[in-house]
């Protein structure tokens, strides 16, 4: 496991980065901007089983960011200020089976956006924005087991 406070353009492009299975980002940069997520900073994280980016200012997620992550079971990204989840964000996350998208500016979720997760036990979208569910939000889980989407 390891936590990272303070978040460096180009602290990830080291090579031992390849192994790490659980990593945390602690509000890095908190107060000064958002953190980037894009295809660049997780490119290394091949073996990443947990990923932490709670409270981080998040806006949003680049396409294809999140491709490199194919061993991902935990996918944290509350408290952020996400406001729209495409469908094409989670694709590659096929064996995911936790994700927490609680204390977001979501307002938006678009259909089919989680049809690939076959794995995920446990959604949570709780304290959101959402006014609307579309019948296709949920396509394709067949194993969730827990579902919050209270306070919306």
């Amino acid at each position: 496991q390891i936590e990272i406070d303070f978040l460096n353009s180009c602290c990830f492009e080291q090579k031992f980065w390849t192994r790490t299975k659980h990593l945390i980002l602690n509000e890095c940069n908190n107060r000064l901007r958002p953190i980037p997520i894009n295809r660049e900073l997780l490119k290394n994280f091949t073996h990443l089983q947990i990923l932490d980016l709670r409270s981080n200012r998040i806006e949003s997620i680049e396409n294809g960011a999140l491709d490199w992550l194919r061993n991902l079971k935990e996918l944290n990204l509350s408290d952020n200020l996400l406001r729209i989840i495409r469908n094409d964000q989670f694709k590659e996350l096929r064996k995911c089976e936790l994700l927490n998208l609680d204390e977001n500016r979501i307002e938006f979720l678009q259909d089919f956006s989680f049809s690939n997760m076959k794995c995920l036990k446990s959604l949570s979208i709780y304290g959101n924005r959402l006014n609307r569910i579309n019948a296709n939000m949920l396509n394709g889980l067949e194993n969730l087991q827990i579902l919050d989407m209270g306070y919306n």
